[in-house]
Order: C-alpha cells, then sequence, then structure tokens
C-alpha cells in the first residue's frame, strides 16, 4: 500500500458535525467549562482540553467539510502546558470517556496531519444539543439552591430574633436551651453550598417548621414577671392600689411576632384592650395603629385571611409567596413576614427600614406596610409612587397616631378608576 492510500484510507470524509448557528469553537469551549463539574472533568484536564482545541482550524467546526482535529503530540502539549506527557496521556483518557474527543493515532501512537491521525472533537460536537439542555438544568438547580439559601438564612435569623424574646419572658426556663440546641444542630452556611437541592428542600421545611415551633411557644409562655421593671414606669396609675403588685406586662410587639404560626389570628384580643382606646390603654397595648381602634383593624385584618392578602400582593410579592408554598400547602401569615422582608431590597428601601419598622410597630404590622407600599407601586395603583417614600409616610403616620392599615388596604383593593 503506497502513502497516499495509507492517507487515503485513515482519512475519514464527510459530511461532519457542525456548530449550531450563532455557535463558535469559543462558544462551544465555554459550554464545556460550564458543564465540566457535571461530566467527570477536572480543572487540569479542561486546561489540557483548551490547549489541544487552540491548535484547531475554527472555520472546521462551521463548514462540515473537515473534522476539527488536534495533530500536536503528546509531547507537544505537556511543553505547551508545563506538565509531564504522563499526565496528557491521563487527561485525554477523562475526555474521551466523557465523550468530547476520538483518538486516531498510529500504531506506534504517532500523530500526523497528513495520514489523518490526531484527537477530533466530531464526538463532542455531535452532542452540544445534549450539552446545552445540561447546562440549562444545572443553572436552574443552581438557581434553586441558592433561593433555598437564602430561605433558611432568613428561618434563622427569625430564630434567632425569636429565641431572644422568649429569653427574655423565661428566665431559668429549660425550654428555651432545648430550642437552641436545635437551632445549634443546624448545618453552617458553608456546608449548606455541599448540599444536594433534596437535602436543602428537606432542611428548609425542618427550619420553618422550628420557627413557627419556637413562635407557638412564645405565645405560650408567661406574660407576667409579677412586679414592674424597677427602672421603668409601672403601669398602674392609680396610686391606691398597691404598688408591690405589677400588673401583666403583656408586649404587643411580642405577641405580634408570636402569632407568626400556622394558626395565627390578627383579631387575637389577648393583647388589646378592647373596652379602651389603644392611646388610653398605654404604649404597650398597640396593636397595628395608635390612630385607630385597634379591635376594628385586628378584626377587619382577622378577617381578611391569607389567600385575600395575597390577592391584594403585587405581582413580584406574589412570587416571592408562591415560593413559599411548599406543593399545595396554604399560605400562613408567616410566609407574608418572610417574603415581605425578603421584597423591601428588590424596593429600593435599605434593609435598615424593615428593622426600623419592625421595631416601631412589629413584624404583622411590618408586612401589611411593605404589602401596601408594593401595591402602591405596582400596576394596579400609582406606578410613580415610591416604595421607600411610602414607608417612611406610613412610620411617620404610626408615631403620630394617625395610620390606618384598614383604610390602606381598601384603598388598593378598589379598583383605580374607582380611586381616581
Amino acid at each position: 500500500m503506497t502513502v497516499m492510500q495509507q492517507w487515503s484510507h485513515g482519512r475519514q470524509h464527510g459530511p461532519f458535525p457542525t456548530l449550531p448557528s450563532g455557535m463558535e469553537r469559543d462558544g462551544f469551549v465555554n459550554l464545556v467549562d460550564a458543564i465540566a463539574s457535571a461530566v467527570g472533568i477536572g480543572a487540569a484536564a479542561m486546561m489540557t482540553f483548551r490547549a489541544m482545541i487552540g491548535a484547531t482550524r475554527p472555520r472546521s467546526f462551521k463548514t462540515g467539510a473537515e473534522e476539527p482535529c488536534c495533530y500536536l503530540s503528546q509531547t507537544e502539549l505537556a511543553r505547551k502546558r508545563g506538565v509531564s506527557p504522563c499526565r496528557i496521556r491521563a487527561h485525554e483518557q477523562v475526555l474521551e470517556r466523557a465523550g468530547l474527543i476520538e483518538k486516531r493515532t498510529m500504531a506506534n501512537g504517532a500523530r500526523s496531519g497528513f495520514a489523518g491521525c490526531g484527537v477530533f472533537f466530531g464526538r463532542g460536537i455531535a452532542r452540544v444539543q445534549e450539552f446545552l439542555g445540561l447546562r440549562d438544568a444545572l443553572e436552574k438547580t443552581r438557581r434553586a439552591h441558592g433561593q433555598l439559601r437564602g430561605l433558611r438564612s432568613a428561618h434563622k435569623r427569625r430564630a434567632l430574633m425569636l429565641l431572644a424574646e422568649l429569653a427574655d419572658w423565661t428566665r431559668g426556663d429549660e425550654i428555651t436551651p432545648t430550642l437552641r440546641a436545635e437551632l445549634d444542630a443546624w448545618p453552617s452556611a458553608a456546608k449548606l453550598h455541599r448540599m444536594s437541592v433534596e437535602e436543602l428542600t428537606l432542611h428548609e421545611a425542618e427550619a420553618a417548621a422550628l420557627c413557627r415551633k419556637i413562635a407557638a411557644t412564645l405565645s405560650e409562655a408567661p406574660t407576667s414577671s409579677g412586679r414592674a421593671c424597677e427602672n421603668e414606669r409601672p403601669l398602674i396609675q392609680d396610686m391606691t392600689q398597691d404598688p408591690t403588685q405589677g400588673v401583666s406586662r403583656v408586649s404587643a410587639k411580642a405577641v405580634d411576632d408570636a402569632r407568626h404560626t400556622d394558626d395565627i389570628e390578627l383579631g387575637d384580643r389577648s393583647y388589646s384592650d378592647q373596652d379602651k382606646h389603644p392611646k388610653e390603654a398605654g404604649a404597650e397595648g398597640e396593636l397595628l395603629s395608635r390612630g385607630q381602634a385597634g379591635e376594628r383593624q385586628a378584626t377587619f385584618l382577622g378577617s381578611l385571611g391569607p389567600e385575600r392578602l395575597y390577592a391584594l400582593c403585587s405581582q413580584e410579592m406574589q412570587l416571592h409567596l408562591d415560593m413559599r408554598r411548599y406543593g399545595q400547602r396554604q399560605l400562613v401569615f408567616y410566609d407574608f413576614v418572610v417574603s415581605a422582608q425578603n421584597r423591601l431590597p428588590e424596593m429600593g428601601a435599605h434593609p435598615a427600614m424593615w428593622r426600623e419598622l419592625r421595631g416601631a410597630m412589629g413584624s404583622a404590622s411590618a408586612a401589611i406596610c411593605v404589602l401596601i407600599a408594593d401595591a402602591k407601586h405596582s400596576e394596579r395603583a400609582r406606578a410613580d409612587a415610591c416604595p421607600a417614600g411610602v414607608l417612611e409616610g406610613m412610620l411617620r403616620d404610626f408615631r403620630r397616631g394617625d395610620l390606618d392599615l384598614v383604610r390602606a388596604l381598601a384603598e388598593i383593593g378598589r379598583p383605580q378608576r374607582t380611586r381616581k
């Protein structure tokens, strides 16, 4: 057999697979780099792949007249990479097992462009559509993983806040250390990155359940110490009563935070005096607005229910709530609190605004305020409204005692033409 016959026999004939429209050689390399970890390609093998594909003709990836091929020997590749030839052989085996290259060499392992022997990339090019689907799946998994990590972080902040509140009410009680031990058993933030989506989903559900458990424990905790604090003004205003017997010191904000459970009722009368105006009942007796009767607002908000509140939310807020449904699970008010806290930075407001709102009026009222401000910024209300400015105005009205959440909710619930 002559040399020309050997050359004709060793070289395959087209047409050969090509890259899809809009993708060039560098785009193919970036695609392989995005899925490298999923197909078992390490960083060193990926650098060898880049060195080999850099020795090919870019037009051969598009025309189909010839198959892209690297004719460099293992020694030359090793010199370019700064490694030994045995490492190049190991990398080629990894790439061949991953279905990216195909080695066609002479009997002695030599490679020659004249004889059509070398490392060919047609096998990997033929799998481009498969690689594109794998990249999309990996990106979807990465986003879901990030959302679950964010929810777990929100649950941890919520649990720490509730435990601090519970420790103030149950000093010396064994319940708080037990709940704290369950919280400390959670994996660290670094370990979350190494968990699968399924494991992280189960852990996020357990974290949400623990938050509800702590909130329920806080709602059942004793609300009276028997005596007024030494450095605080006593709630007893009648000087004919025995000053050593303090009244029940109920914190509206503490009860408000503790109501974020599955059976939340904003209309609970245990923290609002139905026979007194909020200003007459003291600063600790205010529920949602010091300027309106607490009973009327509590009854109205309690009758709304999670589904009616969901209908009043903007589309962006509804997306946050949909992520917390866990399939067909019913929404609870705790979901609105977490969603409002996550939505606040997206509205252009500083995260410190949530702490200021919650510190002034409690988590439930703060969540309602964020819901109203976000709805006013959506298409169904005034598109020119600034959410941060609306929240600052509501906080200012609350401190003056003029905030009426019932009226604000009724306003965003009416059609736009009716409001005009």
